[in-house]
């Protein structure tokens, strides 16, 4: 699931956006490409996070003064990158819930973790002292409890 979820977010603007600009005839909207990746990429970056959410209100001041049309090229810009960033977040959200459940079905790990558990929560600990702003994700939990080993 996750695969397809990243072919959505990676490869439907490769298609999508230059079959919209040939049907209308306005080559200007293969700049789509570019704000849909910048779009993905935002989803991954704690710097950027904001970057959706700036870009969306200045959507909304420039549909306010102007109307809402989705033949500017702002709203279809913007729609490009809601469309990279929305689906990417949906990819991680599954691929982190997924290892979830992977890590909670591992026996061998489980135990481990339950014979170490206070050394292991103190690496925890240390790690997130450590990375105050980085999302500790289901990925880093694996390396440390593996690190262990």
């Amino acid at each position: 699931m996750f695969k397809m979820f990243a072919f959505l977010y990676m490869f439907t603007p490769l298609i999508a956006v230059p079959y919209w600009a040939y049907s209308n005839d306005n080559w200007y909207l293969l700049f789509g490409i570019p704000f849909s990746c910048f779009g993905s990429y935002t989803s991954f970056s704690p710097r950027l996070k904001s970057f959706i959410f700036l870009f969306t209100i200045l959507c909304i001041g420039v549909w306010i003064a102007t109307g809402f049309s989705i033949h500017q090229y702002i709203t279809f810009f913007f729609f490009c990158s809601l469309w990279g960033y929305l689906i990417a977040k949906i990819a991680e959200e599954y691929d982190q819930q997924s290892k979830k459940g992977t890590l909670n079905n591992d026996q061998e790990m489980l135990k481990h973790f339950s014979e170490n558990k206070e050394e292991i929560e103190t690496k925890i600990a240390g790690y997130i002292k450590k990375n105050p702003d980085k999302k500790l994700t289901y990925d880093e939990i694996d390396k440390i409890v593996r690190e262990e080993k």
